[in-house]
């Protein structure tokens, strides 16, 4: 597997662990997953069942993302899902917090990388459809050189 995939993977581990921040994975968010994987084309690697129901550590999939610019999209990205429904939990800004932590991004970066997130979530689509392209932006960002 390219090192661009297994970065991807990892990343949609971290964008799954915030997910359930709120505790409850609902049958159209995992479908909305799959359809996302499918259609970047990591469904040959990943299910989202087993993105959801594997048990994983944070650190373990932050040590596969080898490079500066993954770290950052994967923030970005996770960032980006915490939003898409419009609203922040506790929970997932708690998890934001830790995961900008274990990625060692800074204060500064994170408030680029939110505003970038942020300019992205403010299209007129739906929740899937900003949940896809945070996907395709990680794929994105990996195969042109994130990885």
């Amino acid at each position: 597997m390219s090192d661009a995939r297994i970065e991807a993977v990892a990343s949609l581990h971290l964008l799954v662990w915030i997910a359930k921040a709120d505790r409850a994975l609902h049958a159209s968010e995992r479908a909305m997953i799959q359809d996302a994987l499918r259609e970047v084309g990591l469904d040959d690697l990943v299910s989202a069942r087993e993105l959801f129901d594997d048990e994983f550590e944070i650190a373990d999939q932050v040590a596969l993302l080898r490079t500066k610019v993954a770290r950052e999209e994967a923030f970005r990205s996770a960032y980006q899902l915490a939003f898409v429904d419009g609203e922040c939990s506790v929970e997932e800004r708690r998890r934001l917090n830790e995961l900008r932590s274990v990625l060692a991004i800074d204060g500064a970066r994170e408030h680029e990388l939110a505003e970038a997130a942020d300019r992205g979530r403010q299209a007129p689509e739906s929740a899937a459809a900003r949940f896809r392209g945070a996907i395709r932006g990680l794929l994105d960002a990996f195969k042109s050189g994130g990885g």
